[in-house]
């Protein structure tokens, strides 16, 4: 059974519907998740791109670093989730907010490498965004 090692949370502002998590070490842009054919995700090789359904202004968002795949979300908790794979330079996160700018160093995941990130948003009123990451063997 996979446990987790560590966690973190951080409050994002949300503007225009979109934030972004990316590696420290990148500067890279991906397309709007309509450009993808996708309803609320655009993955590049280090960077996601995530857009809320709903209007809010903020969201907590909830990172996670697991030592194998974490066990299956609920789907009344979370209703919409999706495993994607990112190289990471640096295994240091940043959020980037559209309209507030960059959050540094969000969240460390120690090595640098491939990784797997299960990403879930919740848009309800408060606005709820988790990505738990495992090693991508």
């Amino acid at each position: 059974m996979a446990s987790m090692f560590r966690g973190a949370e951080v409050e994002v502002g949300v503007a225009y519907h979109l934030v972004v998590l990316c590696d420290e070490d990148v500067d890279e842009n991906v397309p709007t998740p309509d450009k993808v054919g996708h309803s609320w995700l655009s993955c590049g090789t280090s960077t996601v791109l995530l857009h809320s359904a709903g209007d809010i202004g903020s969201a907590l968002f909830t990172l996670e670093l697991w030592d194998d795949r974490p066990p299956s979300l609920g789907l009344d908790v979370w209703p919409v989730s999706e495993v994607v794979r990112l190289t990471l330079p640096s295994g240091v996160l940043c959020v980037r907010q559209t309209a507030m700018g960059r959050i540094p160093a969000v969240f460390d995941v120690g090595e640098p490498g491939d990784y797997l990130v299960r990403l879930a948003w919740r848009a309800d009123p408060e606005g709820l965004l988790l990505a738990q990451f495992w090693a991508g063997r």
